[in-house]
């Protein structure tokens, strides 16, 4: 079969092969296998790669999202320690991620969110007040 095809199509078809192996390696990364297939098809396998390299893992995306959990978790610590100053700061850093990280959310969405933007504020307080 790949006699009847030319150099040419042989070529393609090591082309699309390689443009579905590099596109696997897209399957964790924000652009996804779709977008890193069709840019390595329509572009090269090289830029493929290159893009697989520059966008950001999924991971990394929904871990950035909720770094408000991170700061709750260390001012929980800190507040058993007895350590209200640093337990504040961790609390308000936590509130600013909240306040400030969520783009457009769906009503139900939202409503969680502000809900622990309250939460976090009235702790703020209580622990303003064990200084």
């Amino acid at each position: 079969m790949y006699s009847s095809m030319g150099p040419i199509g042989g070529l393609i078809i090591f082309w699309i092969v390689l443009s579905l192996i590099v596109a696997t390696f897209g399957s964790e990364k924000k652009i996804g296998y779709w977008g890193v297939f069709w840019c390595s098809l329509l572009l090269s396998p090289i830029v493929g790669i290159i893009v697989i390299i520059l966008s950001p893992s999924i991971i990394e995306k929904q871990t950035e999202k909720h770094k408000w959990k991170a700061f709750v978790e260390k001012g929980k610590k800190a507040e058993y320690k007895e350590q209200y100053k640093e337990a504040i700061d961790y609390y308000m850093d936590a509130l600013y991620h909240l306040e400030n990280d969520y783009g457009k959310l769906n009503e139900k969405l939202d409503k969680s969110r502000l809900i622990l933007v309250v939460t976090y504020k009235s702790k703020v307080e209580e622990l303003k007040s064990k200084i």
